[in-house]
């Protein structure tokens, strides 16, 4: 009979709270999957192996993980070597799909003492042994259980469940720079359909460098052109900088990706760089704000102007310090105009205001405003 090795999207460990009630059937099935299988004929008689392993397909599209786990140890029972490994390991995964970690763990404690399996299903069962590993907070564990797998030995989808979990390992010991070599090995494991795990791999890589120093990116670049590794080094460099320098992304963008032209880093990370260089473009180096200083409008006037000011100097930043003009609009007929036009004489390239519906109405009568202006009123 076939079984799948496409390891599952898992779940976090930990046991809800319905896994609490009694579980009599699972508990003395847990106790026959841990024990090595007697011969045939000193079996009693079961159901056949393939009707236990349809009712546990069944129960995992139900969602029934429990019934699944169940069904799995039955079946395993019913089977022969190496088959019974098979169905023991599929109870395991299911359990764990189920967040149902204890149960999961005296299974798999259970087959430590059996003779040593076929490749594929000791692969499998190092791949749990380290999952569980992760759920009792040990990537150390999990990576020296993982260190004894080989990709090359490895179908694609156990590959890429060792990656992913050596990638957890590294995270959780705060090794950010491996977590983010064994994403990049991982990417070329991920089939291409599968776009939204692609994605979120590229982003968990993305994130993970951006938390490095400048300096840490500049040493650890030591393949040249174009292996990926250094080109997500240089990438996120060009991020770190652009946060001083936005004005020169551009240009460090298109020379970066001259040497390395089929980087495969996601075209909306680049895309977010060269973002940056457009905000920069676009920001105003002096803003106006057109407010009366006296009159009905006076208070309502002094409480914008304070906020704006306050999360102005709040939010400053190094790279960018536009200057601030307050203008006094009074109740003139052309007060609002003159003030206006008198921001654009100062060098304003950003006005806000004016408050007075009367002053709104003095601007919409221009065909056309020359810079960015935000009124606080409508005519």
């Amino acid at each position: 009979m076939q079984h799948s090795t496409t390891p599952r999207r898992h779940a976090p460990l930990s046991r809800p709270a319905s896994a609490c009630r009694a579980l009599l059937p699972l508990a003395l099935l847990l106790t026959l999957g841990a024990c090595a299988i007697a011969p045939p004929g000193e079996r009693a008689p079961t159901p056949s192996a393939a009707a236990q392993t349809q009712a546990a397909i069944e129960a995992e599209q139900r969602g029934d993980h429990e019934a699944a786990a169940r069904a799995w140890l039955r079946a395993a029972e019913a089977a022969t070597p190496p088959l019974d490994l098979d169905y023991r390991l599929r109870a395991i995964e299911t359990l764990l799909e189920g967040n149902y970690l204890e149960q999961a763990r005296r299974i798999l404690e259970g087959l430590a003492s059996r003779a040593t399996p076929p490749s594929e299903l000791q692969a499998r069962q190092a791949l749990l042994e380290a999952r569980i590993a992760l759920a009792d907070n040990a990537p150390r564990r999990a990576l020296q259980r993982l260190s004894k797998l080989d990709d090359d030995r490895l179908p694609a989808a156990l590959a890429a469940e060792r990656h992913e979990l050596r990638a957890q390992a590294y995270q959780r010991e705060g090794n950010l720079l491996e977590a983010v070599r064994e994403r990049i090995a991982l990417a070329s494991y991920l089939p291409p359909e599968d776009g939204q795990r692609r994605h979120e791999n590229q982003a968990l890589i993305w994130q993970n460098l951006l938390r490095l120093s400048e300096l840490a990116l500049q040493q650890l670049r030591l393949a040249p052109p174009p292996d990926t590794f250094s080109g997500w080094l240089e990438l996120a460099l060009i991020a770190k900088q652009a946060r001083q320098h936005p004005q020169d992304v551009a240009r460090q963008v298109d020379d970066w990706r001259r040497r390395y032209p089929r980087h495969p880093a996601a075209a909306e990370i680049i895309a977010s760089l060269l973002a940056r260089q457009e905000e920069a473009i676009h920001r105003p180096a002096q803003i106006a704000l057109l407010l009366p200083h006296h009159g009905p409008y006076a208070k309502p006037a002094a409480a914008l102007r304070d906020g704006f000011l306050a999360a102005h100097y709040r939010h400053r930043r190094q790279d960018y310090q536009p200057r601030i003009h307050v203008y006094d609009v009074d109740d003139g007929d052309d007060a609002a105009a003159a003030a206006y036009e008198q921001a654009l004489r100062d060098g304003a390239d950003f006005i806000v205001g004016p408050l007075r519906k009367e002053g709104v109405r003095q601007l919409a009568r221009r065909q056309r405003l020359p810079v960015p202006t935000l009124s606080l009123n409508y005519s």
